[in-house]
């Protein structure tokens, strides 16, 4: 699906994906993706905790390019739904558009990648859940 999409993109590399925060073309973005996703580590389950949407796009794709299982998280539903995301999947990454959007999972100690100022914390792997790895998403 994935290759699907990003093909699509480059026949159309000045079209852009936007929300009332803004926009990046479709060249920009996947340039991003693409220099970006080695920062990920291998065989995580990752969250993707982004209080904009377009951000939890950006998030989705870095996911999908590095090969890691994503889990796109219930913002708007607040942090009773994102606890039972967490107690469910038990990912070992979150990714995240800024510091406060951890507030939303008290206790949290793994993996941190924020968007725009790439990991900032490390994650601690478990051998819990091993099978949902190398899922390409997790809802």
């Amino acid at each position: 699906m994935w290759n699907y999409v990003k093909r699509c993109m480059r026949m159309h590399p000045n079209s852009e994906i936007s929300n009332r925060e803004g926009g990046v073309r479709f060249s920009k973005l996947l340039d991003w993706v693409e220099k970006t996703a080695a920062d990920l580590p291998p065989e995580s389950k990752c969250a993707v905790l982004c209080r904009g949407e377009l951000n939890a796009a950006r998030g989705l794709m870095l996911c999908f390019e590095a090969g890691v299982t994503a889990i796109p998280m219930p913002v708007k539903y607040g942090l009773e739904a994102c606890g039972k995301v967490w107690t469910a999947t038990r990912f070992d990454m979150v990714i995240v558009d800024g510091p406060d959007m951890l507030e939303m999972l008290p206790g949290y100690t793994g993996g941190v990648f924020q968007l725009d100022a790439g990991l900032v914390q490390a994650p601690v792997f478990s051998a819990a859940d091993r099978e949902l790895r190398g899922a390409a998403l997790i809802m």
